[in-house]
């Protein structure tokens, strides 16, 4: 009787250990699966999000890339213009003002920022689009060394030059005969090549993210 009892009792306490495992199990998966799905989510914003700062970006490079080619044929007519000597001191204030609107591209970073700082690259699965964002930021980076290059250029060189011979202001030349100045000439020259460059680097990272639209949309 004592054996059967003890047997009883072995059997109840072997079925709610296996009820307590299988409920701490399921609720395990339950935790795991709410987990995903979460990250599923969060992943989900962030894809969104980087389609509407590449949205943004495009129209912004749209914008850039054609404010510096109409800067490029004016820089470019500028030039041949003082190779061939048809420019005199009083023509030059007015021309030199198409070597300073120059238009910058400043990308909607906050999103790579964000996923970069809380960690949650991780979350997104696609492989290809991962590379693809780390490739954009090179593209970024190209973009911002040149602009800084250029920047660093005028700063130092172009608009000191300009100022020390020319009263922007009234549109005089202050110090007679600068149009021949081979300085002048050679900054005009620089700001060609210096544009040809960014304007490619514009129109890759353009062509790049067009791709990457068109390949999210499909």
């Amino acid at each position: 009787m004592d054996k059967q009892k003890s047997l009883q009792t072995i059997k109840k306490i072997a079925a709610e250990f296996i009820l307590i495992v299988v409920g701490v199990t399921i609720a395990l998966w339950l935790e795991n699966e709410m987990e995903i799905i979460k990250e599923k989510d969060i992943e989900s914003d962030y894809i969104d999000s980087f389609a509407q700062d590449w949205h943004t970006d495009i129209k912004s490079l749209e914008h850039v890339i054609k404010q510096n080619e109409m800067l490029l044929n004016s820089a470019n007519q500028l030039f041949e213009d003082l190779m061939a000597n048809k420019l005199t001191d009083h023509d030059v204030p007015q021309r030199v003002f198409a070597l300073l609107n120059y238009q910058f591209f400043t990308p909607q970073d906050f999103t790579f920022q964000s996923i970069k700082e809380t960690g949650d690259f991780r979350l997104l699965r696609d492989v290809e689009f991962k590379r693809n964002l780390l490739k954009l930021k090179r593209y970024h980076g190209f973009i911002a060394e040149g602009q800084k290059n250029f920047q660093h250029a005028l700063d130092n060189y172009i608009v000191p030059l300009f100022a020390d011979n020319i009263n922007l202001a009234r549109q005089q030349v202050t110090t007679k005969g600068f149009v021949n100045d081979h300085r002048f000439l050679n900054l005009v020259h620089y700001t060609i090549n210096d544009l040809n460059g960014r304007i490619e680097w514009y129109k890759r990272t353009l062509n790049f993210l067009n791709k990457l639209t068109n390949k999210q949309n499909n």
